[in-house]
């Protein structure tokens, strides 16, 4: 059963009921495969390339930085106390860290505000201890320039990583199983809240 579809493009009509506009159809999207494809070639040659030479490939502003590499010092403070927090003698959870942020009054690189995936973020990227990673294949490369420097030492940096590396395996072995008994399904009788 044909479903006679019409299809309109930038460059007229295409009939799919016929050889001619089904032929034209497979072309045009051949060629648009071709410069999807070729698209993202450029763009991975050219990360590489801004890798190799120390400067960050995004287009996005970083947060502690404008997007020229300049330091923003309310933002980098906001940084250095983000990882003082979570590696501290009483540390704060991920989302005490998000709450401090969004009661300050911060944003993420797009505007937002921060959530529990965008501090794991901030606290893992390689950025903050003046390296850019090359996520493919876990190369780090320093920055260079004087643009973008470090926010927090590498140490700091890596102490970060490492915990956080730590609370994935852990939250992996305890999976979703319950603590205790009726944990989340029962009641208490006195209070009435959930167990």
């Amino acid at each position: 059963m044909g479903l006679c579809l019409r299809v309109v493009s930038s460059h007229g009509g295409i009939d799919l009921a016929t050889a001619d506009g089904e032929s034209r159809a497979t072309m045009l999207a051949a060629i648009a495969q071709f410069e999807t494809r070729r698209k993202a070639e450029r763009q991975v040659r050219s990360n590489a390339r801004k890798r190799e030479e120390g400067i960050p490939a995004s287009t996005w502003k970083a947060f502690g930085w404008t997007k020229e590499g300049e330091r923003i010092d309310e933002e980098a403070e906001a940084v250095e106390k983000a990882f003082r927090s979570f590696l501290g003698d009483k540390p704060l959870s991920i989302r005490g860290i998000r709450d401090d942020l969004n009661k300050d009054g911060h944003k993420t690189a797009r505007g937002s505000e921060f959530s529990v995936d965008a501090v794991r973020y901030l606290l893992a990227n390689p950025m903050y201890a003046g390296y850019i990673k090359h996520y493919k294949t876990g190369e780090l490369y320093p920055v260079q320039g004087g643009k973008f420097p470090p926010i927090v030492s590498e140490q700091t940096w890596r102490a970060a990583v490492l915990k956080l590396e730590d609370n994935v395996r852990r939250a992996a072995k305890q999976g979703n199983q319950p603590k205790y008994l009726l944990s989340t399904i029962g009641l208490c009788g006195k209070c009435g809240a959930t167990l």
